[in-house]
């Protein structure tokens, strides 16, 4: 009879034993749910997060961002700052707006400043002032042509930056 009791004291050492280990299991796959939740709530966070930048217009000029400018620009305006290190600036001159264009396949910069316009490339450069400047008007989504004396420029921007161009032109000119 002490064989049948030693294996009812064991019967009942075990169960408790197994319930131990089941506890155990629950709260490991408890704590694995939650885990799991946290990095499927970070993908869902980064999904979206793309989803808005994707909505986002991003700027094709690497100068100055044209988010910035509240179209159309009124005589009050205040113009952004423009980051272009390459133009020599006459004394008293503010650079207004530069962007990366071509003009006559000659990839280069274009430049308003407060006293005049530099087209800037690898094969040809001119400068106009803007008393000189008789027009400006855009001939399609993206070439502008500049009109002084008997001389056309036709100057081809990327992207939405013709918009922001003349708008800053025509800003500058009224200012003089």
């Amino acid at each position: 009879m002490d064989v049948s009791s030693d294996s009812a004291k064991t019967e009942s050492e075990l169960v408790p034993a197994t319930s131990d280990v089941q506890l155990t299991k629950t709260r490991n796959f408890g704590t694995s749910i939650l885990v799991f939740l946290f990095f499927l709530l970070i993908i869902v966070f980064i999904v979206i997060q793309n989803l808005r930048d994707k909505k986002k217009t991003k700027s094709d000029n690497s100068y100055v961002d044209t988010s910035l400018y509240k179209l159309p620009l009124t005589k009050e305006s205040i113009m952004p700052m423009v980051h272009y290190l390459n133009l020599d600036k006459k004394p008293e001159e503010e650079i207004l707006f530069a962007s990366k264009t071509i003009t006559k396949n000659n990839p280069g910069d274009f430049v308003i400043t407060n006293q005049r316009v530099v087209c800037s490339g690898l094969e040809e450069n001119y400068e106009l002032s803007l008393s000189s400047l008789e027009a400006a008007l855009s001939v399609s989504n993206s070439v502008m042509k500049l009109t002084s004396g008997t001389r056309k420029y036709f100057i081809i921007f990327p992207g939405d930056q013709l918009k922001y161009a003349l708008a800053v032109l025509r800003w500058a000119c009224s200012k003089i």
